[in-house]
C-alpha cells in the first residue's frame, strides 16, 4: 500500500504515516525489481530489496528511476517489455488511473512509446 500517495493507518499498532508522491514513486519502482510473492507476480530475478535500494539510490523523480529499473531488467538479459510487465502487476491504482467511462484501469504504461522506439533493436536472446 506503500505504494499510493496517502496517509496510510495501520491498524495493529495505530501508527499513522504519511507517504508523500516521491516516497510512493519509490516504493513502486522498488516492487517493480523485488517482486510481491503474496501478489503473485516474481519482479526481477535475483533483485532483492538491497539491490533494488542500490539500483535507485540517487534516482530523482519517475525519469530517473524508471530508467534505472529498465537498464537493470536489460542489464539482467531481459526486456524493457519484461520491466513494463511486472510494473503492471506492480501497480495499485492511484487517483485518475481508471476510467469510469469505460469501467476498465488505464495500464501504467509510462513513455512506453519511447522505450518500444529506442529498444526495439535490444531485445534479450
Amino acid at each position: 500500500m506503500r505504494t499510493i500517495p496517502s496517509w496510510h493507518c495501520f491498524i495493529g499498532d495505530d501508527q499513522l504515516e504519511y507517504v508523500d508522491e516521491e516516497r510512493a514513486n519509490y516504493n513502486f519502482f522498488t516492487q517493480c525489481l523485488v517482486g510481491d510473492a503474496s501478489d503473485g507476480y516474481s519482479g526481477l530475478k535475483g533483485c532483492g530489496a538491497v539491490k533494488a535500494s542500490r539500483v535507485l539510490l540517487d534516482k530523482k523523480g519517475v525519469d530517473e528511476m524508471w530508467e534505472a529499473v529498465v537498464r537493470e531488467y536489460e542489464r539482467a538479459g531481459q526486456t524493457f517489455e519484461d520491466a513494463y510487465h511486472q510494473a503492471r502487476l506492480a501497480r495499485i491504482l492511484r487517483k485518475d488511473e481508471y476510467d469510469f467511462g469505460t469501467s476498465k484501469p488505464n495500464l501504467w504504461s509510462y513513455r512506453y512509446e519511447h522505450y518500444k522506439d529506442t529498444r526495439a533493436d535490444k531485445k534479450a536472446s
